[in-house]
């Protein structure tokens, strides 16, 4: 990433930390959190989350500067030791310059798919020699669509990509957020170039398109818009070939810059970290709030703040999730972590794409 995305960052992140109302523990029950590993401080700043039979894959740096810091990497959080049982850090990235992981997704195979900013979508496979290759190459850079004809950004301001999110659909296409050019990418099946797919107004923000989840009927895509000049916000929209902003629907809006990872349960309810006012939204089939889960969590050593807690990842054998414990605006290492909150609800059964080979 460049010194450009880095002032960017910096201007998104003054507008995104305006002074937000204090949360009451608790948040209307389900609270209990707890630490269930530290992630190391170099390179830290843990953001991706994908449980995959009895493993937290978790994913980091997602941060601004790398630059000169260990390389991106998956962590290996195993439940049944209770601790992180591997790293896999990520091939083939320059290390002198800026580099980032954040989103992840799995097939049925149990491979990661894993964004990076500088490779792209790595696929790597978790076991025996840890495979890597690139399934997908990095996000184009749009040029902005006042100055320059499709294909172009509708920000009104010329930014780099800046891959966030990614989710598979039921064909095994993939769909990835692009923060900062106000863009969805899709990726077809069995991997190669990204396509624009979705392009709204409405996803124009300090940080854009951040978070996805696929409906557990598989037929719609909910992405969140992250940050000023409006509050945060849900948006629905079909799986379909090419859609439009008519074929996008408001599912939920927050009153702040807020929602940032998002996953299903097997109710139907949405639950949705809010980076800013740490804490997870759990929202109704029909887009209302039901109630705010909030920290802090338990540790030996004390309790540790929820501190920009960013993606969270079902775990399929138990009414909890995983979250990352970003800490992207205190970077205090002392919190960078990865946590299990009890929700009181299970796991919907995810889309693992069959891609072969």
């Amino acid at each position: 990433m460049s010194s450009r995305l880095s002032a960017l960052f910096v201007a998104a992140s003054a507008l995104a930390l305006a002074p937000l109302p204090a949360l009451a523990h608790g948040g209307g029950g389900g609270s209990t959190s707890q630490l269930a590993a530290s992630i190391p401080g170099n390179p830290g700043y843990p953001e991706g989350v994908f449980f995959y039979g009895t493993r937290a894959y978790v994913t980091g740096p997602a941060a601004f500067v790398t630059a000169g810091s260990a390389a991106s990497r998956v962590w290996v959080y195993d439940t049944i030791f209770k601790r992180i049982v591997d790293e896999i850090p990520l091939v083939g990235e320059d290390l002198a310059a800026e580099h980032a992981a954040s989103g992840l997704a799995a097939d049925v195979f149990g491979r990661l798919y894993i964004l990076s900013t500088q490779l792209g979508v790595v696929r790597v496979t978790p076991y025996g020699r840890n495979r890597q290759e690139i399934y997908a190459p990095p996000l184009p850079d749009l040029p902005p669509c006042i100055t320059s004809p499709a294909p172009c950004s509708p920000a009104p301001f010329d930014a780099p990509p800046l891959p966030n999110d990614i989710v598979f659909d039921r064909l095994g296409r993939a769909y990835v957020t692009d923060s900062l050019q106000a863009t969805v990418f899709r990726i077809p099946y069995g991997g190669g170039t990204p396509e624009i797919w979705l392009q709204d107004p409405r996803f124009i923000a300090s940080f854009g398109t951040n978070g996805l989840a696929l409906s557990p009927d598989g037929r719609t895509l909910y992405v969140g818009v992250t940050g000023d000049p409006q509050p945060g916000a849900i948006y629905s929209v079909p799986i379909m070939d090419h859609p439009t902003p008519a074929d996008v629907t408001l599912f939920h809006q927050y009153e702040y810059p807020d929602p940032d990872g998002m996953a299903f349960g097997a109710s139907g309810k949405l639950y949705v970290t809010l980076a800013y006012s740490n804490a997870i939204s759990v929202l109704r089939p029909d887009g209302t709030e039901e109630r705010r889960i909030t920290g802090p969590m338990d540790s030996p050593g004390g309790p540790i703040p929820w501190d920009n807690p960013a993606v969270l990842s079902f775990n399929w054998w138990a009414p909890e999730v995983f979250v990352t414990n970003h800490a992207l605006l205190s970077s205090d290492p002392a919190h960078f972590s990865v946590f299990t909150v009890q929700v009181g609800d299970r796991a919907s059964v995810p889309a693992l794409p069959l891609i072969l080979p």
